[in-house]
C-alpha cells in the first residue's frame, strides 16, 4: 500500500489519542471539582486532596467515610484505600523499571530477534503480575464502594446509580460522562438523610 495511506491512519490515530486524552481531562477536572464540593459541604478536612492524582482515593474514602459515621457507623476507608493505592503504586514503578532494565539491556547487546519473547517471558512471570493485579483489583472494589454509596446518598435519579458508579469505577469509552454525572449528583442534597448516632 502507498505510504499516504498509513501516514493518514497514524495521523487518524494520534486524534483520536488526543480527544480521548482531553476527555479523560474533562473527567478529572469534573470529579474534583464533585469530591472538593462534597468535602466542603461535608466539612471534611484537607478537601484540596481531591485534586492531588496520588490522594483520590484518599478524599474518595472521607467522602464514605462521612456518609457512614452519618448512619452511626465509624469506617477508616480513607486509610485503607490510600495504604493500597501507594503499594499498588510502588509495586508497578519497580515492575516498570524492572521491565525497562531488561528492555535497555536487551537493546544494549543487540539481541532484535529475542526482544519480544523474552519481554513476554519476563511480563507473564506470575511473581510479576500477580501482587500489583491483586492490589488494583482491592482498589477497584474499594472505588467502587465509595462511588456506589456517593451516589446512593446524593444522585437525584435513584434506579440508575449502580449502573452509574459501576461504569464510573471501570472508565467508560466516553471517560468524561461519569465525572459529569458525579458534577451533577453534588450539586443535590442527601437523598438519604440517615439519623446521626448519639454516641
Amino acid at each position: 500500500m502507498d505510504i499516504t495511506f498509513y501516514k493518514q491512519i497514524l495521523r487518524f490515530a494520534v486524534i483520536i489519542v488526543i480527544i480521548y486524552m482531553v476527555m479523560v481531562f474533562l473527567n478529572y477536572i469534573f470529579q474534583s471539582i464533585a469530591m472538593y464540593r462534597l468535602m466542603k459541604s461535608r466539612k471534611i478536612k484537607l478537601a484540596f486532596l481531591s485534586w492531588i492524582p496520588i490522594t483520590y482515593c484518599y478524599a474518595l474514602g472521607s467522602i464514605y467515610d462521612s456518609i457512614k459515621r452519618e448512619n452511626g457507623q465509624k469506617t477508616y476507608f480513607r486509610f485503607a484505600i490510600l495504604l493500597i493505592h501507594i503499594a499498588f503504586l510502588t509495586l508497578q514503578s519497580s515492575v516498570l523499571i524492572k521491565l525497562s532494565l531488561k528492555l535497555v539491556n536487551l537493546v544494549q547487546y543487540n539481541l532484535n530477534s529475542e526482544v519480544l519473547p523474552l519481554m513476554r517471558e519476563y511480563i507473564s512471570n506470575s511473581s510479576v503480575n500477580f501482587l500489583p493485579g491483586l492490589l488494583a483489583s482491592i482498589q477497584t472494589v474499594m472505588c467502587f464502594v465509595c462511588i456506589y454509596t456517593i451516589f446512593k446518598t446524593y444522585a437525584s435519579d435513584r434506579p440508575s446509580y449502580f449502573a452509574v458508579s459501576l461504569i464510573f469505577t471501570l472508565m467508560p469509552i466516553v471517560p468524561f460522562i461519569p465525572g459529569l454525572y458525579f458534577l451533577r449528583a453534588s450539586k443535590n442534597p442527601p437523598v438519604c438523610q440517615a439519623k446521626l448516632s448519639l454516641a
